[in-house]
């Protein structure tokens, strides 16, 4: 899933993407690099992304990157549980590039002319 999000990425001008295996190196990640947006999956290794969102949340040299949440499980629990901690941006698997962008563009503002078309089934 991280090589189709960064290929969508890169599509669309997006050239810097910091990327982690788990979700403690994504925290360490967050600790050294300027962050623009974070783009997790609920299911990690480590540091879950629910785990992820809250440390960033808390954090207030972090708190002000927006985070979109990705899964492949979306049950009525998860999204209400993301949604009462704070989740804003949340998107099923597999993710359709339009929904994506559009969540990209919420977060972060205008992010320039898609330049790639990719379809996923």
């Amino acid at each position: 899933m991280r090589s189709i999000v960064r290929t969508m990425l890169r599509g669309w001008g997006i050239r810097q993407v910091k990327e982690a295996g788990d979700g403690l190196e994504a925290l360490k990640i967050l600790t050294k690099e300027d962050i623009s947006v974070i783009i997790t999956d609920w299911n990690m290794p480590k540091v879950n992304g629910m785990k992820l969102f809250k440390a960033v949340t808390k954090n207030p040299t972090l708190n002000k990157i927006p985070v979109i949440m990705l899964t492949g499980h979306v049950s009525d629990d998860a999204v209400r549980l993301a949604i009462s901690n704070g989740v804003r941006f949340f998107l099923s698997k597999p993710v359709q590039p339009a929904k994506l962008y559009s969540r990209l563009e919420a977060a972060v503002g205008p992010i320039g002319k898609p330049t790639l078309d990719i379809e996923y089934e």
